[in-house]
């Protein structure tokens, strides 16, 4: 994402933040393999999401470049993957948010066809992803950085991902604004106590942060393309943008909720002990942590906060 970094000067501050992203998505991952709290297909989204974070920036401390200006078949195949994964990242964004329009205004379908949802969603996402980043690789030439290799911005990149880009900011704040008026609404009447609360408040300021960071990340990527961030700070703009999607993705109830039981137990039953559900979009989160081979079904039903 950088265009005037110079060759042969790695910037620290940049190293840093590529590892405790790395370590972030690590953790998620390494969490969702280990519980089965996580095997649902929501928590899939969660660590296919955090996957792709990773994998990008693991990418970008691989030192293939050789700063002799011959390109080798390995750092082609780096900028190949860093752009593939950037339009990824951005497209399973968006994706996110068509999947909380659905869950929020068809719910009994969304229940339905949870699985066929995500697995579409992602392949549409990952489709887009792979034409786009061909197209760019083809036509563009490949530029050496600091330590990584990416493809050289030209006329044509900036045309793909200005229309992308906006098209995506369209379609969250459209999924967005009217999930969040929902949910909104919806609050309002659980307070009133009309209905039942179903952790709407939570589920409103996910959304929220959701939006705010979906608009950032967009326009900050128009901003960066169009070479208005370059350089040093183009790289830690970008960076800083994974670190919040990390956070985002790690910093939700489940998540806090099991890492608690694993290195603070005690702080855990104090805090939860009285906790029996978490209830998001319809259906509860059984946290009976005494009798898992009861509550397998409630676990595969589960709705978590990648929503």
């Amino acid at each position: 994402m950088s265009n005037e970094v110079k060759k042969n000067e790695i910037f620290i501050p940049t190293i840093i933040l590529n590892i405790i992203i790395i370590l972030i998505c690590l953790y998620l991952f390494i969490l969702f393999v280990k519980n089965k709290t996580f095997h649902s297909w929501p928590c899939i989204n969660i660590i296919t999401f955090s996957l792709i974070v990773m994998l990008d920036n693991i990418l970008r401390l691989l030192p293939f470049n050789n700063h002799n200006g011959n390109i080798t078949t390995e750092e082609n195949i780096q900028a190949f993957l860093l752009v593939f994964f950037d339009k990824l990242l951005v497209s399973t964004l968006t994706m996110q948010s068509i999947i909380i329009y659905l869950g929020v205004f068809f719910i009994d379908y969304y229940l339905v066809h949870e699985k066929i949802i995500f697995i579409i969603t992602f392949l549409i996402g990952f489709i887009i992803s792979i034409i786009l980043s061909t197209i760019i690789f083809v036509n563009g030439n490949i530029e050496e950085f600091a330590i990584y290799c990416y493809v050289e911005e030209n006329n044509l990149n900036k045309i793909i991902d200005t229309s992308l880009n906006g098209i995506y900011i369209l379609i969250n704040i459209f999924c967005n604004l009217c999930s969040l008026l929902y949910v909104s609404s919806k609050k309002k009447e659980a307070e009133k106590g009309q209905i039942e609360d179903l952790n709407y408040k939570h589920t409103f300021y996910r959304i929220i942060a959701l939006s705010i960071l979906n608009i950032l990340t967009f326009l900050e990527i128009l901003l960066i393309v169009h070479g208005v961030f370059k350089g040093e700070t183009a790289d830690i703009l970008y960076l800083i943008t994974c670190l919040s999607i990390a956070i985002y993705n790690g910093f939700n109830e489940v998540v806090i909720k099991e890492t608690l039981k694993i290195f603070c137990k005690n702080t855990y039953e104090e805090k939860f002990e009285k906790v029996k559900s978490l209830k998001l979009l319809g259906e509860g989160y059984n946290d009976d942590n005494n009798d898992n081979d009861d509550n397998d079904e409630d676990i595969k039903k589960q709705r978590t906060d990648s929503f």
